[in-house]
């Protein structure tokens, strides 16, 4: 049995894991937006192989090549959790949501857990021939509504770990201070700030983050963002907490202005948020910028400020989960401070 790195480490996108076994299959099979090779690097014969693909969760950098592998002759299964499926902007040909499976398919045997990333963000354990094979998708003990359950004492001779913040050291609550006192600081002088959020994700927290600290500002979201406001319900991926927010239209007067496009790439989001900026008011990025993006270059022009909300690990927090459990060999993935030695790995 073999792991192959087909993305993922050593950079920052294109997510993908080959483990090639009697049953082949993925872990993730992500997009590198803005590069000149924005695919995994795996060959036409390996994906043919493939039997399944397992989904750690909806984001393009984890699932955006899908189309792409099925150009290349992929004929097998993708296994997804529930909201993950509904999630993706395509439909697999042929899929099964995790809670119709009990821990087996194709004589793989797995486990998994919620990973705090997202609602339907997941972590994998996979036991394959007497080897443990660990994969925690995009991973965050923090979240303030999203459900995680850590990783604790498990064993696994290969751990694939996210560490998407590098040798950042800031910690979680600090960034949330930083964020609170940069809307608080704004708030003084201007009008409505806009916060370009992903579709699933982050935005949900930062809302959750300001009806706790700044209760007196109106929070409003466009009809997407309030849609995941009717999907709170859902205790299975969020936490028990009531939020506010209100739709937002044209004129709609709001302190705090949720719009689900992080790289403004449709002409809406772009033109409510120049027309905000033209009117006095502020832009915060709290996620990366793709390269090219309307995001990136706000950021360069100065139009609009780059605060981080942590959705994944740093190192500090990175080692600390090493020290919780028990992995023979640990994979950092996600950052591109952080390398690898080899691509393919014997088991």
């Amino acid at each position: 049995m073999k792991l192959k790195i087909a993305g993922g480490c050593g950079e920052h996108g294109r997510n993908c894991f080959f483990v090639d076994y009697t049953a082949p299959f993925l872990v993730d099979c992500g997009i590198m937006a803005g590069a000149d090779e924005p695919f995994p690097n795996l060959t036409e014969k390996e994906i043919k192989r493939l039997e399944y693909v397992f989904l750690t969760h909806s984001h393009a950098d984890h699932t955006g090549a899908l189309p792409w592998l099925y150009e290349r002759g992929f004929s097998g299964v993708i296994v997804v959790p529930a909201p993950t499926l509904e999630q993706l902007p395509f439909k697999p040909k042929y899929s099964i949501a995790l809670k119709k499976l009990n821990g087996e398919i194709g004589g793989i045997k797995f486990k998994h857990g919620r990973s705090g990333h997202c609602q339907g963000a997941v972590w994998y354990e996979f036991h394959i021939a007497g080897k443990k094979l660990l994969f925690s998708g995009d991973y965050t003990e923090n979240s303030l509504m999203y459900h995680c359950d850590p990783i604790r004492g498990r064993s696994a001779d290969i751990a694939v770990v996210d560490c998407a913040y590098g040798n950042g050291s800031r910690s979680f609550s600090e960034c949330c201070d930083a964020i609170v006192h940069a809307v608080s600081e704004i708030k003084e002088q201007r009008r409505t700030i806009v916060f370009p959020v992903p579709k699933y994700g982050r935005g949900i927290d930062l809302l959750r983050l300001f009806n706790e600290n700044l209760p007196e500002l109106t929070c409003c979201g466009d009809e997407h963002f309030m849609n995941q406001m009717n999907e709170l319900s859902e205790r299975r991926w969020y936490r028990n907490k009531t939020l506010y927010a209100k739709l937002y239209t044209p004129g709609t007067a709001c302190d705090i202005l949720f719009l689900s496009d992080p790289q403004l790439r449709s002409s809406y989001s772009q033109n409510i948020a120049e027309s905000i900026l033209a009117g006095g008011g502020a832009a915060i990025m709290t996620g990366t910028a793709e390269p090219g993006s309307v995001s990136e270059r706000l950021i360069n022009s100065g139009r609009m400020k780059f605060l981080r909300y942590p959705v994944h690990q740093n190192f500090a927090e990175f080692t600390e989960l090493m020290k919780r459990n028990k992995f023979a060999r640990v994979i950092p993935f996600h950052s591109p401070e952080l390398q690898i030695d080899s691509a393919t790995i014997e088991l």
